[in-house]
């Protein structure tokens, strides 16, 4: 940890569901780290989002960036399966070598989605 940080704590992962206000109906997941609590990462998140969503909704929390990687692809792949997710890429390319790697780490941490 730098000593910017070193009073900040551990860095956590969190994944979020948000509805698509340009898309009504659909919900987009997403996933951002930083410092402080699981709401002020989210807010941050919020400020600089690229997308037109409503209020971040906090769906996991970790210290493992795989986990929370992992964890935002299956999210992700329920909300498919449901006809709820709304048009975005997919968190994790096919071609990601690692891709299940975070799965894994996803599914021992917080099981399915």
């Amino acid at each position: 940890m730098n000593a910017i940080n070193a009073n900040k704590g551990q860095k956590k992962y969190v994944t979020y569901i948000a509805p698509d206000m340009d898309a009504p109906g659909k919900i987009y997941v997403g996933r951002s780290s930083g410092y402080g609590t699981p709401q002020q990462i989210l807010n941050r998140r919020k400020a600089g989002h690229h997308r037109n969503l409503g209020d971040l909704e906090l769906d996991q929390v970790s210290e493992s960036y795989a986990a929370i990687r992992g964890r935002e692809h299956l999210v992700q792949d329920k909300l498919k399966a449901l006809g709820l997710a709304t048009d975005q890429f997919n968190p994790i390319s096919p071609r990601n070598r690692r891709k299940e790697h975070y799965i894994q780490a996803a599914m021992k941490e917080f099981g399915e989605p």
